[in-house]
């Protein structure tokens, strides 16, 4: 009689703990549903928006500033946080849209900041349009990254979703996110470069030389963001295959540490030199605008030059098969091929 009470008593805790585990499950599923949800709806409400800025505060000219702008902010998060995030149900390619939408949703900002400052300083020869954009987007993307990268706000993103698809993050999604940020952000500030470079058909060389600077900026920006993205591919698929997979973490190379206290450096540098090209720029002459624009723009390429190589000199995945599980021949096949990839990377680094 009392080994039947302790069966029964043993038989209710297991269906205690199944049904709590059953709860959490379910809650989590919902959790993330509304997230992706959420991803959505703020996609469509930037695209309204962008329509409505459009309608009521561009002109036809304009418009231009705002196009490029939908690719970081509305197409890329939709592509990677609910098309293959949501609806192939994977935590890596959610916490990529989520990223391309932080980044580049505060962009959409910038037309309107540069009409309004135009308005103000309107009086200036040198096309004031394009050198008041210029300026702002080549200093709105390392204040974002600084921002991001102080409030912590990509692992917060990453373990909080992770842990609603009932994973935990590791060491190369870490990586992931961190190239997926660069990416973003190398992308933001390349693509509204591209209506700027109309203005160099202008016939004085001052002016041609001032808008030659944006293309200049555009073409590198768009290759590191294009293997940058590359690489946080490829450790997207790491990442999906961690239960065939044993992950080292290299040392970082040498100089690492100084570039990211270079890099911080660098930053508050960044803040002063706007605010000093702010007060030149009350000056109200041609040249004052030229040795803004100049002050900004170097320390700003510096900034985000030493945050792209303290990242790539930081500690990287060493990926190695496990033993002990079978893998299937297809996977193993995809494995060996990411494995030789990144082993060619650290070579190079």
């Amino acid at each position: 009689m009392l080994h039947r009470m302790q069966l029964a008593e043993n038989s209710l805790r297991g269906r205690k703990g199944m049904s709590e585990e059953l709860k959490g499950y379910i809650d989590r599923k919902m959790r993330i549903g509304k997230i992706d949800g959420f991803l959505l709806y703020l996609t469509s409400l930037f695209g309204f928006l962008y329509s409505l800025i459009q309608y009521f505060f561009t002109t036809k000219e304009d418009i231009v500033y705002f196009i490029p702008l939908l690719i970081p902010g509305l197409i890329l998060p939709i592509y990677f946080g609910y098309y293959r995030g949501a609806l192939k149900d994977r935590a890596e390619d959610r916490v990529r849209g989520w990223l391309y939408l932080i980044v580049g949703s505060p962009f959409y900002a910038l037309p309107l900041l540069s009409l309004l400052i135009q308005k103000q300083i309107g009086h200036f020869s040198i096309g004031i349009a394009g050198i008041v954009h210029f300026m702002l987007t080549i200093s709105m993307a390392p204040l974002l990254y600084g921002f991001l990268d102080i409030a912590l706000i990509k692992q917060k993103l990453e373990g909080f979703i992770f842990y609603l698809c009932g994973r935990k993050s590791s060491f190369v999604t870490d990586k992931m996110s961190s190239e997926t940020l660069f990416s973003a952000i190398s992308l933001s500030l390349a693509l509204p470069m591209v209506p700027l470079i109309k203005f160099s058909l202008s016939t004085e060389f001052l002016t041609n030389f001032l808008f030659m600077i944006p293309f200049i900026i555009m073409i590198p920006f768009l290759i590191i963001a294009y293997f940058l993205c590359r690489s946080s591919e490829r450790l997207d698929i790491l990442s999906s295959y961690l239960e065939y997979l044993e992950i080292r973490q290299s040392e970082p190379l040498p100089g690492y540490h100084l570039l990211k206290k270079m890099e911080r450096i660098i930053f508050k540098i960044l803040l002063f030199s706007i605010f000093i090209a702010a007060l030149i720029l009350t000056l109200s002459s041609d040249l004052s605008l030229i040795i803004g624009t100049a002050l900004i723009t170097a320390t700003s390429l510096i900034y985000l030059f030493l945050a792209i190589m303290s990242e790539r000199y930081s500690p990287r995945p060493i990926p190695r098969i496990k033993n002990d599980v079978e893998v299937p021949s297809e996977v193993k096949k995809v494995l060996e091929k990411l494995i030789e990839k990144h082993s060619k990377v650290k070579r190079k680094l």
